[in-house]
Protein backbone atom coordinates (compact mmCIF):
# COMPACT_ATOMS: atom_id res chain seq x y z
CA UNK A 1 0.00 0.00 0.00
CA UNK A 2 1.29 3.58 -1.13
CA UNK A 3 2.09 5.60 1.73
CA UNK A 4 1.18 8.99 0.63
CA UNK A 5 2.53 10.90 2.81
CA UNK A 6 6.20 10.05 2.38
CA UNK A 7 4.96 10.57 -1.09
CA UNK A 8 4.16 14.01 -0.95
CA UNK A 9 6.47 14.73 1.61
CA UNK A 10 4.12 15.54 4.28
CA UNK A 11 4.01 14.93 8.22
CA UNK A 12 1.86 11.88 9.29
CA UNK A 13 -1.44 14.26 11.00
CA UNK A 14 -5.05 14.67 10.13
CA UNK A 15 -4.94 17.85 9.45
CA UNK A 16 -2.57 18.98 5.96
CA UNK A 17 -1.53 22.05 4.82
CA UNK A 18 -3.09 22.70 1.60
CA UNK A 19 -0.42 24.77 0.38
CA UNK A 20 2.10 22.51 1.09
CA UNK A 21 -0.18 19.75 -0.72
CA UNK A 22 -0.32 21.69 -3.54
CA UNK A 23 3.83 22.54 -4.03
CA UNK A 24 4.29 18.80 -3.25
CA UNK A 25 1.57 16.95 -6.06
CA UNK A 26 3.05 19.74 -8.84
CA UNK A 27 6.31 18.89 -7.82
CA UNK A 28 5.78 15.08 -8.54
CA UNK A 29 3.51 15.36 -10.99
CA UNK A 30 6.18 17.49 -13.13
CA UNK A 31 8.46 14.81 -13.19
CA UNK A 32 6.11 12.55 -14.79
CA UNK A 33 4.69 14.79 -17.49
CA UNK A 34 4.50 13.29 -21.07
CA UNK A 35 5.32 16.57 -22.61
CA UNK A 36 8.71 16.10 -20.91
CA UNK A 37 9.31 12.85 -23.06
CA UNK A 38 7.51 13.47 -26.07
CA UNK A 39 10.80 15.10 -28.02
CA UNK A 40 12.90 11.99 -26.80
CA UNK A 41 13.92 9.60 -29.14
Amino acid sequence: MQNYFELFDLETSFFIDDDQLKSSYRKEISRFHPDKYANKE
